[in-house]
């Protein structure tokens, strides 16, 4: 996924389209790699795309539920460089009937 997978790993949880992940990703070119992780896929999906757009080769964002026993192995499994920070601004921890419109 990252052309340099010895970097510095940031992670945010609930990254959404990505703007603030995107951010921290341009700002730090060639010191650190961003993974986002959303469990909204069309969400997942729109930040990769403005990632392409923009020529962002040091963020990506994974669609799925992190919250899934064995999620945070698969994530890191294989990853060679630290674990710099996680954050999680504004997570949707459980969907609810209520918001099934959505």
């Amino acid at each position: 996924i990252f052309e340099d997978p010895s970097l510095p790993l940031y992670i945010d949880l609930g990254c959404g389209s990505g703007r603030f992940l995107l951010q921290l990703a341009l700002k730090h070119k060639g010191k650190a790699n961003f993974l986002g992780i959303e469990i909204r896929a069309p969400l997942a999906h729109r930040a990769n795309h403005w990632r392409e757009e923009f020529g962002v080769k040091n963020a990506y964002v994974l669609d799925g539920n992190i919250n899934v026993h064995g999620a945070w192995d698969k994530v890191l499994e294989g990853y060679l460089g630290p674990i710099s920070g996680i954050s999680a601004l504004m997570p949707d921890p459980w969907f609810k009937k209520k918001h099934k419109k959505r």
